[in-house]
């Protein structure tokens, strides 16, 4: 087990990875939609013009303009940045989440549970492993220090096969969203779970 002082650093990593995540998240929306808006808006003052936007060469010359707009190009690089970051900060939250599992409880090591993310299509089956097995170490960890488990073992044992859902032509878009949602339910949960590990465990009870 960590001493307290390694504890309460280890809280704090966790907590400027967690605000790193939404921060930087929050600026790519942001750099996306002025990205977006501006060739719309100059695809709309064409129209008005009587221009068609199916003529040939409408769209090199709409990338054209946009490009010369210091306000898209803008909006791509915090895009870009942000996306970058945001990944960044994501993969440092799932490490510091798996340092906190003692060495003999994990399923595996906090490097891999976070870096095995950036495979493509492995990754889809390594969400189980990073996600659930996370939960389920954290749970028993909580409840062995008689505490209430913060973590929802069925949410996170759903998102690999959502994950994987997400692949279908048809429906893949549902079950996309659907992970995004259940995403963003075990990043907020292992972030408060993950804190309470931090936290010295309760005194017993003393009888008299």
């Amino acid at each position: 087990m960590q001493n307290s002082s390694a504890l309460y650093r280890l809280s704090v990593s966790i907590r400027r990875a967690f605000w790193g995540v939404w921060v930087s998240s929050l600026l790519q929306i942001v750099g996306g939609t002025v990205a977006i808006w501006v060739p719309m808006q100059k695809m709309m003052d064409a129209i008005n013009r009587g221009i068609d936007p199916m003529t040939q060469g409408f769209t090199r010359w709409l990338w054209e303009h946009s490009c010369n707009s210091p306000l898209f190009v803008g909006g791509c690089i915090l895009f870009l940045v942000t996306l970058v970051a945001a990944h960044v900060y994501f993969l440092r939250f799932i490490y510091l989440c798996w340092t906190i599992i003692p060495p003999a409880r994990r399923s595996t090591t906090p490097l891999k549970a976070s870096l095995l993310l950036l495979v493509p299509i492995f990754n889809l089956f390594w969400v189980h492993v990073a996600f659930y097995g996370f939960a389920k170490a954290a749970n028993a960890l909580t409840a062995e220090r008689g505490q209430t488990p913060l973590m929802s073992e069925p949410l996170a044992k759903w998102m690999a096969p959502c994950a994987l859902l997400s692949l279908l032509p048809s429906v893949g878009a549902v079950f996309a969203l659907i992970f995004l949602l259940l995403l963003c339910g075990f990043f907020l949960q292992a972030y408060k779970g993950s804190l309470a590990l931090c936290e010295p465990p309760p005194a017993p009870f003393a009888h008299d």
